[in-house]
């Protein structure tokens, strides 16, 4: 029974461990020249954009975007978020984009990003080690739980056929002995 409630819970957490100290990790490896495709970036335009969501919580911060350039040739994609310090038009530099990913039903990252070296790191560590450490505390007894409570039914089972076969091989030793007297 207490593995119905386990295996939820489990599902849920994994999910958020994927979507947000996963992803942060992978935004700040990109921001120091270590993860995502490389490119170039040419800065088009900085805006203001609504942030956030839900009631009285979104708020609005100003963005710079621009035309990733991929170095394997790929089509260029425009309107691409950039964290970079000068976000002067047409300021072009090397990045690394991180591409969207639709595919979690809990937080998809839906917009590409580029980060400039060093650039852009700052709250996704934060995001990284605080979700982490707390997904760890708060999720891992259940992502334990999920796991474990099958694998100790399957031990047991295995046990029991054990007892079983010993008991059978002790039944026919005592008759056989018996037998001989």
């Amino acid at each position: 029974m207490i593995w119905l409630i386990c295996l939820p819970v489990a599902v849920f957490v994994v999910q958020l461990i994927e979507d947000v100290p996963v992803l942060s990790a992978r935004v700040v490896a990109a921001a120091f020249d270590l993860h995502g495709e490389q490119g170039t970036i040419t800065v088009t335009e900085s805006r203001e954009v609504r942030e956030g969501g839900g009631r009285g919580s979104s708020h609005t911060a100003t963005h710079c975007f621009g035309v990733f350039t991929p170095d394997n040739g790929g089509p260029p994609l425009p309107d691409t978020r950039v964290h970079i310090g000068d976000c002067d038009e047409g300021n072009v530099a090397d990045v690394r984009l991180i591409r969207k990913d639709l595919s979690s039903w809990v937080m998809p990252n839906e917009k590409d990003t580029a980060y400039a070296f060093g650039h852009g790191w700052g709250t996704a560590l934060v995001l990284f080690l605080f979700m982490g450490l707390f997904l760890l505390i708060a999720g891992g007894p259940f992502v334990l739980c999920a796991i474990l409570f099958p694998v100790m039914m399957i031990a047991a089972l295995i046990n029991r056929a054990r007892n079983r076969g010993r008991g059978a091989d002790a039944t026919a030793t005592d008759a056989a002995s018996g037998a001989d007297d």
